[in-house]
């Protein structure tokens, strides 16, 4: 799993606040930027669909299936079996051989999750709000 830390020293407490609003607001930013680009490259767009229709994104602690620190974020797939669409499987019933990853998560995860997306997302957080 992906970490990064932002640590602001500062006397101001209200400066302080506002940074870590816009590193929220960044880091939702950029979980729906990977969400979208993991439906997009989805290996399997062209079938039925359920998979990719099952691709979400949750931040914070805000109602979904996930429970998590105001400062967490994820992308899942809900469909039951997007885990092993992502990683493969060590043996395919059907054809009697393991099913090779075709990750689509981790590599949105990889181009989006970078820390000048994250401090892009808080400057442009911070002039959203006129500071």
């Amino acid at each position: 799993m992906a970490k990064m830390t932002i640590t602001w020293k500062s006397r101001t407490r209200e400066a302080k606040k506002e940074i870590m609003i816009g590193a929220l607001d960044a880091l939702r930013d950029v979980t729906g930027d990977i969400q979208r680009e993991a439906v997009r490259n989805h290996p399997y767009n062209d079938q039925t669909g359920n998979n990719t229709r099952s691709i979400a994104f949750q931040c914070g602690k805000t109602s979904g299936p996930l429970t998590l620190a105001e400062n967490q974020s994820a992308v899942f797939s809900t469909s039951g079996y997007g885990g092993y669409i992502e990683t493969g499987t060590r043996w395919n019933l059907f054809t009697r051989k393991p099913m090779p990853a075709k990750p689509y998560i981790y590599p949105a995860m990889v181009k989006f999750f970078t820390a000048a997306n994250i401090a892009k997302g808080v400057n442009r957080s911070l002039q959203r709000r006129g500071l």
